[in-house]
């Protein structure tokens, strides 16, 4: 479900939170749509921003931190909101949680507990300590940044590719993007079958099996791959799709229709559904990139059935 945790237990272990210290949000979260839950990441970032432009303010963003004692008590206040924002935000995007750019806020926000502030406010270390956590915010705020942008860029999109297959991929990107990886997967290799599809239809590609010929776009993904690893390019004597090419578009075939199945894909870890959702659009890319250069031709465009 998205980036949320499989379990409170599992966001409390890494996150270490201080404010939400049960399991109610949790379990609301659960329940919630995505579109409630990309909300609730919007509005958590909206209250990070506002508390932190309310410590700059009080000077925690200067070098050094401005010293005023009379602001502690101000500071302390934007400063639990800082943490319920913050935890929030981690609560529903386990992928950044995980990253390199939540490791200082996790553990500085420990600050705001009301032992720790106490203890830090008898000495000149608690503004030093709250503009800590201010940088601790901005590099969370920005690694969420940097996830918005590597996911956009993760997929190599062709414009040029198919309306279908286009409009599959994209669909693929979007959903790897808010961490439905396995439904993404199966998108992915939707429009896999769309791109060979539409190959075998733009080059006219016929199965011959007992002297009837079917379009090799009407048959089966199977038979489609099995037809498009015994084409010939001409003049090249080179196959269209060599052995290790048909054997991974084989692999990605099998993952995807494994995925329609709702306990198929239960063991599969989501880093390894978004890394094959990425080699089969890679594929798809390679394979549009040579069948539509500029003066390649196939030996023949008929293929005999002599696969079972």
């Amino acid at each position: 479900m998205a980036w949320l945790w499989d379990s409170y237990e599992e966001f409390r272990d890494n996150v270490n939170p201080v404010m939400i210290d049960h399991e109610g949000p949790f379990r609301a979260a659960r329940m919630e749509t995505l579109c409630a839950q990309q909300a609730k990441i919007s509005r958590a970032l909206a209250e990070l921003d506002e508390a932190r432009s309310r410590l700059s303010k009080l000077g925690f963003t200067d070098d050094p931190p401005k010293e005023d004692r009379s602001q502690l008590s101000e500071a302390h206040s934007i400063c639990l909101d800082l943490g319920y924002a913050g935890e929030e935000l981690l609560l529903y995007h386990k992928r950044l949680a995980l990253s390199r750019s939540s490791y200082d806020f996790c553990h500085q926000k420990d600050i705001i507990e009301r032992e720790h502030w106490d203890r830090y406010s008898s000495t000149k270390r608690i503004f030093r300590e709250v503009a800590d956590l201010v940088e601790a915010v901005d590099e969370l705020v920005q690694g969420y940044h940097d996830i918005l942008t590597s996911d956009s860029e993760y997929l190599a999109i062709d414009g040029d590719f198919p309306d279908s297959v286009v409009a599959d991929f994209c669909l693929a990107r979007d959903l790897l993007s808010v961490g439905v990886e396995d439904v993404g997967l199966l998108i992915a290799g939707r429009g896999l079958e769309a791109m060979l599809q539409h190959i075998a239809k733009d080059r006219s590609v016929v199965i011959v099996e007992k002297g009837k010929s079917t379009p090799a776009c009407d048959a089966s993904f199977y038979d489609l791959i099995e037809a498009f690893g015994r084409l010939r390019w001409r003049g090249k004597s080179a196959r269209l799709v060599d052995k290790d090419a048909v054997a991974l578009l084989h692999y990605l075939r099998s993952i995807r229709n494994a995925g329609a199945h709702p306990a198929a894909g239960r063991g599969r870890k989501r880093e390894s559904a978004r890394e094959i959702t990425k080699v089969t659009v890679e594929m798809a890319g390679s394979l549009w990139r040579e069948t539509t250069e500029r003066g390649a031709k196939l030996v023949s465009t008929k293929v005999a059935k002599d696969w079972g």
